[in-house]
């Protein structure tokens, strides 16, 4: 199906697109583009011989595109990136447009493997970020799909291996069958069992995928055996009923330096030695940790409002997480099942994970840790503290950057400068430039502006009909573009995109 040839029509255009695929896809444009780049484009994702809209405006409310760009996956077209301005052609090269469509389609891959996973095994693995690493691994996956040969999963403990083998299996254009996993680890005292459950598995994979997971902890004499089977599943009567399955494996060790020390075995090796993917650690994709930690949370909270402070969201983004994955996923499980308040607090890493803090025991903290904690904490929550107006917060600071604080929650809305706040707060403009950056780590206008977005983003909760060029004045603002951009900077969503998660 060519989307370039088709236009938007109201036959066509399906409104259930999904939502998890638009915010990821949101998220990872505003990255990547201006915002007027990222505001005259759309996508389009084809399914089920329709064209589905899962980015940018309602087709009713915008021309027909300049230009479109092929979104391909397994040398298929999978959807389109639709331009609507000249300008932003000519801004964008034909090596970065490759890149961005190349990213939106494992994007869409990725959104339709989470809910095959979803509907076929009752849970989700998903693959999350968009550092390179993580698309590297994505490249991978989209080419050892295409083939039929057996696949290696290896990556540290605790990594997504498993996620991975799903992405492999879920995206074969070819599968029928279904995804077995047999854990190898679960034999390491009993290879009559492990060969029975194999040859079960085998029979209930048949035109689909088999994962033997932690293949590095299959006893020798296993390995010998179940290598046997495998090179009888390649005469014509195909013995063990192999050939109509992809066998694939999972291991945090080296296969090849097992095989070379002598501790695995070499003739299993040759029949699985075709494709390796290598999960990156967590330590190598610290861009990914942010989105990693706060769709987890999505997932585990105990209630619908429950989250985790900046300041502690700040110290898990630190960690380097030796346990990847799986460590990450125990500690926000034990942080929001045992936290006595919400949200998860600084105080709740300190009594539940205070490694993560690097702190001595949960009784013990230094003095100089808690203070370097409690000014992080001011740096982090600075604009939510006078958003709230709790200016008793600013009262341990030097006096005349508490007054100018409470000087900006008080004036916010006035047009502002760095000299008339400093003369509020008897202290001269240079001085309080130092105070800003010494304490909170931000100039006087950055902090000015988050605040406005803050009590624009509370004006637009409170009154979701609320006219756009009405709310920029409201705010302090006297330009409105100047506004939209700011505004997409600190909430990655336009005014307008915003309200929309208010209307009924």
């Amino acid at each position: 199906m060519d989307i370039r040839s088709q236009s938007l029509s109201a036959s066509t255009f399906q409104s259930s697109a999904t939502p998890e695929l638009t915010v990821e896809l949101t998220k990872y444009l505003h990255q990547q583009l201006t915002p007027i780049a990222s505001d005259s484009l759309t996508i389009e994702v084809a399914e089920d011989n329709h064209k589905q809209l899962v980015y940018g405006h309602s087709p009713s409310a915008i021309n027909q595109p300049i230009c479109s760009f092929p979104i391909m996956y397994q040398r298929r077209q999978v959807g389109a990136l639709n331009l609507f301005r000249r300008q932003v052609i000519k801004s964008l090269s034909q090596e970065h447009l490759h890149q961005i469509s190349k990213a939106v389609a494992f994007l869409i891959q990725r959104n339709s493997t989470h809910h095959r996973c979803d509907k076929q095994l009752g849970r989700t693995l998903p693959l999350i970020g968009f550092s390179d690493a993580i698309f590297q691994l994505d490249s991978q996956i989209e080419r050892a799909a295409s083939a039929r040969y057996p696949v290696i999963v290896q990556g540290e403990s605790g990594c997504e291996k498993l996620n991975v083998a799903c992405a492999v299996h879920f995206n074969d254009p070819s599968r029928q069958g279904a995804f077995i996993e047999l854990d190898c680890q679960l034999f390491q005292n009993d290879v009559a069992s492990f060969l029975s459950r194999f040859q079960d598995s085998v029979r209930r994979a048949r035109a689909g995928s088999l994962l033997l997971s932690h293949i590095d902890q299959l006893p020798y004499s296993a390995q010998l055996q179940l290598a046997d089977m495998m090179t009888d599943c390649s005469d014509d009567h195909d013995a063990c009923g192999l050939r109509d399955v992809r066998v694939m494996v999972s291991t945090s060790q080296s296969l090849s330096q097992l095989t070379r020390d002598g501790r695995f075995s070499a003739a299993l090796f040759t029949r699985l030695d075709f494709l390796t993917l290598v999960v990156p650690p967590l330590r190598d994709r610290p861009n990914d940790l942010a989105e990693i930690i706060e769709r987890m949370i999505e997932q585990h909270k105990l209630f619908d409002d429950q989250y985790v402070e900046p300041i502690a969201k700040h110290f898990l983004c630190k960690y380097q997480w030796p346990g990847n994955y799986s460590e990450l996923e125990k500690t926000l499980v034990q942080l929001l099942t045992f936290s006595k308040q919400n949200p998860v607090s600084i105080d709740d890493l300190n009594a539940l994970t205070p490694h993560i803090l690097g702190a001595p025991t949960p009784t013990e903290p230094s003095s100089f840790q808690s203070n370097q904690h409690r000014k992080l904490e001011l740096q982090l929550q600075c604009v939510q503290l006078l958003h709230r107006e709790d200016y008793e917060a600013f009262a341990h600071l030097h006096p005349g950057l508490a007054k100018a604080l409470k000087y900006i929650g008080e004036q916010w809305q006035q047009d502002l400068s760095l000299t008339n706040v400093a003369s509020n707060a008897f202290v001269s403009p240079s001085h309080l430039s130092y105070l800003f950056k010494k304490n909170l780590e931000r100039s006087f206008k950055q902090i000015l502006t988050e605040l406005r977005i803050e009590k624009a983003k509370s004006k637009i909760e409170a009154n979701p009909h609320i006219r756009i060029t009405d709310l920029c004045l409201d705010v302090g603002f006297g330009d409105l573009s100047h506004f939209e951009k700011v505004f997409r900077r600190y909430t990655n969503e336009t005014p307008r995109e915003y309200k929309k998660r208010f209307h009924l």
